[in-house]
């Protein structure tokens, strides 16, 4: 199975980095690649055996969204650039099962769909359905892209709908489009393996 591995790495999730990266290699097939993705205003260096890519800063918001975001969108388009088929992301705040790639893969195929998302524990007692772990196809990054939109309430409140729920959008709200036109689905959402979310 040829896949790659993608993670946006924000400062606020490098001190789970070594942790990620072992449990990566662990992996059952191995990933062809390990791709992260950092601000280019980080100090880090990662190991020989992982691609390194940079994001542009983003000072407009201060909150980590528009940097979370970012990451994804360069490395959505790398991806795009390679010649592996399948990415499975990973935030690097989450270590998974060493058979992950393969139990998702067989997801992917089964299920005839374009993106297969593992549930994770997220804060408090809910499972979150984001964009933590998720197995996809190629044609999965040229449906979609991530980008985070912002409205105001009548009260001048700022809200946003984060880059995950704007990437599956398009799986979601056109898989009888996708359907009809391709033979696929969109995506499906369940806990195939049990993911450990460090951060939490």
């Amino acid at each position: 199975m040829n896949y790659i591995v993608l993670s946006p790495v924000g400062k606020t999730r490098l001190k789970h980095f070594d942790a990620w990266l072992e449990n990566v290699l662990s992996f059952t097939p191995p990933p062809s690649e390990i791709v992260i993705c950092i601000d280019e205003d980080m100090d880090f260096t990662p190991p020989d055996n992982v691609t390194l890519l940079y994001s542009p800063t983003i000072d407009y918001y201060h909150g980590h969204l528009e940097r979370i975001c970012s990451g994804r969108e360069v490395l959505r388009r790398y991806f795009l650039s390679q010649e592996h088929e399948n990415a499975l992301w990973i935030d690097s705040d989450i270590t998974l099962p060493p058979e992950t790639p393969t139990i998702l893969s067989e997801v992917l195929h089964e299920e005839n769909v374009y993106v297969v998302v593992n549930k994770y524990q997220g804060r408090g007692d809910s499972k979150w359905c984001g964009s933590g772990v998720m197995f996809m196809q190629k044609n999965a990054c040229r449906l979609s892209r991530f980008w985070v939109s912002y409205i105001w309430t009548e009260d001048g409140e700022e809200k946003h709908l984060s880059e995950d729920f704007i990437f599956f959008a398009i799986f979601d709200q056109g898989s009888r489009l996708l359907e009809q036109w391709s033979g696929k689905r969109g995506r499906v959402c369940k806990e195939y393996v049990i993911a450990t979310h460090l951060s939490v």
